[in-house]
This record gives structure tokens, sequence and C-alpha cells, in this order.
């Protein structure tokens, strides 16, 4: 008996930076995920609204555009998160050593519309390959009780089959949301000093609007280019007193900083560790629950701006045993 039927654990996922665009690259890694990526295909179509004597509505439709996308979630991982970081802003420091076998890696946003591409291949019956592909939106989502999770979406390209990748996936920490600190301050300066602040859920989205430019002679896309850079935030806290409240009344702007840290050590003192640094949030919006037999709850929303004295809107950072630039 031929068995066809596949659950989508099954499913692995390669991504690289490609060092020229369209081409596939010799050096990967796979990520692993909580959902299985699928390709959508994002199409548009002329249809004839020509009268040809029939009320029917039309008689032929043609292919006018094709891209596709896909969305790929997973788990936040000491090494293979880095790479999504990258995707996402394209600038990578070269790692800086904290003791032996522990390096920091920075990320920070090139200021141009021209992020580099990945090439992205899903492992199933048959390898394929999508070359040419850009992360478009990122989500990290943090929650009491749980791990922290990420979701990005990515512009893709056309699919190929392929077959020369292995499939490996390299054993690595995960970061979990009970080693979580987070800390408001009037800038970044300050939020070493901080006082951590109690929290229950978390959650922002950083999007760097792609576009899918067109040329008169081809039904597909001849170049993705990023756009601006938006970021936008919110939390879940216990309501205690009136404090975010009056930072929504009063357009209150703050820095913020998360860190995330795993249990075992890495080196002899270090630990792995994600660093996400945000220069300039304004708090825009602010609600509470109104449920009478439950503990009050509140969500405040933000929205993240450049910051000229900065020069930043976010830089993020992980620490890990990576001796190499993403």
């Amino acid at each position: 008996m031929t068995c066809n039927n596949k659950i989508w654990r099954l499913v692995s996922l390669w991504l690289w930076k490609e060092a020229t665009a369209w081409t596939e690259t010799s050096a990967y890694t796979w990520v692993p995920l909580t959902t299985s990526p699928f390709v959508k295909p994002i199409n548009e179509y002329i249809d004839n609204e020509n009268g040809i004597g029939r009320i029917e509505w039309s008689n032929w439709q043609e292919l006018a555009k094709s891209e596709s996308e896909t969305t790929v979630e997973g788990w936040v991982w000491q090494t293979t998160f880095g790479h999504l970081m990258t995707a996402m802003f394209w600038t990578s420091s070269t790692p800086t050593t904290v003791e032996t076998w522990v390096y920091k890696h920075s990320f920070a946003v090139q200021n141009d519309n021209c992020h580099d591409s990945y090439s992205i291949v899903t492992d199933w019956t048959t390898q394929n390959l999508a070359l040419y592909n850009m992360l478009d939106t990122l989500w990290i989502t943090a929650e009491v009780w749980s791990v922290v999770n990420f979701s990005g979406l990515f512009k893709w390209q056309k699919v190929n089959t392929t077959t020369w990748n292995t499939v490996a996936f390299a054993s690595e920490n995960y970061f979990k949301v009970a080693n979580m600190t987070v800390k408001f301050a009037d800038s970044v300066a300050w939020l070493t000093a901080a006082s951590a602040v109690t929290l229950q859920t978390v959650n922002f989205e950083v999007a760097k609007n792609v576009e899918s430019l067109y040329k008169v002679w081809s039904i597909e896309p001849s170049s993705l280019h990023n756009q601006q850079l938006a970021l936008t935030w919110d939390f879940e806290a216990m309501f205690t007193d009136d404090t975010y409240k009056d930072y929504v009344s009063g357009w209150t702007t703050k820095a913020m900083r998360i860190t995330i840290q795993w249990d075992a050590l890495i080196g002899a003192t270090e630990y792995p560790e994600l660093s996400f640094d945000f220069a300039n949030l304004s708090f825009s919006e602010w609600d509470r629950t109104t449920d009478n037999n439950a503990i009050m709850t509140q969500t405040v929303w933000f929205t993240g701006w450049y910051s000229i004295s900065d020069t930043a809107m976010l830089t993020w950072y992980i620490q890990n045993v990576q001796s190499t630039q993403y």
C-alpha cells in the first residue's frame, strides 16, 4: 500500500541570505517551525468584459499578475532567530567576543530600499525552492506560561523543484517568557538602571511594507523593495493604578528594553540572551477590562518612532555560540 497521506510535522524550512539576488546559495540553515509553511498564490486576472450577445458575465479570463507569499511561525531560538532578524533589518554586525565560545550580535536598520533577498526551500515529498524572497513583516509574541514565538511573512517568487539540500537541524536553546524582563525609561541611556515592570503579554510587529515592481513584458515581479519601516506594540498587565492611562492622556514617550535569557550556561558565566531596544515609543491607546467577577487587567498600545538623539528606532541583540556574522 502506498502512503500518500502526511502530517505537516514532516515539512522542513531552509533559509539563507542570497549573496546575489536570484542565485541559490550553498550555505543555509534549517529553521524549526510550529506550523508548516506553504506557498499561497497571489494572482490577479483580466476578465473579458466585452459583450458577446449573452447575459453570462464573461467567456474567458487571463492571468495578469502572479506572485506568492508564505507565513512561517515558530519558537524564538538562540541561533536560528538571528537569520530572521537579519532578514528584517539586513544589517548585522561582526560579532564581538563576550567570553570564550560566547558571541554578541547586534542588528540595526539598513537605511535604504534594497534589503537583501533570501532563498527559501521547503522539504516535503519534494524540495521546493523559491529564490528572491523578502521578509515583509515580523511579529513577536510573549505570553505568561509560554515560550517567545515569532511569525514572519515572506513575499515569495516562483517556486521550482530542487533536490540537493540535506535536512539537518542543530541543537540549540529557545527563549521562554519566564526569563523575560521589560523596562521603560525616558531614554535609551537610562534603560540599564531602570526597574523591571510586571506584564502578562507582550506583542509587537515590525513591517517594512515590501512592494513588488513589475515591467511591461512580464506577469511576475521584476524586483522587490522594502519601503517605510513601521513599528506597533501592545502589552497586557494587571490594572493597579492609572500610570499607563496617564501616559496615554499625556502622549508620553518612553524608551523600552526587553531582555530574555535561557537557563543554561553557554560559556563560563554567560547565558544565551536576546535583547530588543526601542528608542522612542509613544503611548497611543489604553483600555481595561470591566468584568465584575475578574481581576482587572489593562491593555496599552504603542507606536514606534525614530529617535534623532539615539539615531535609531530600534536595535536588537542576540548572544549565542555562533562566531560568524549572520
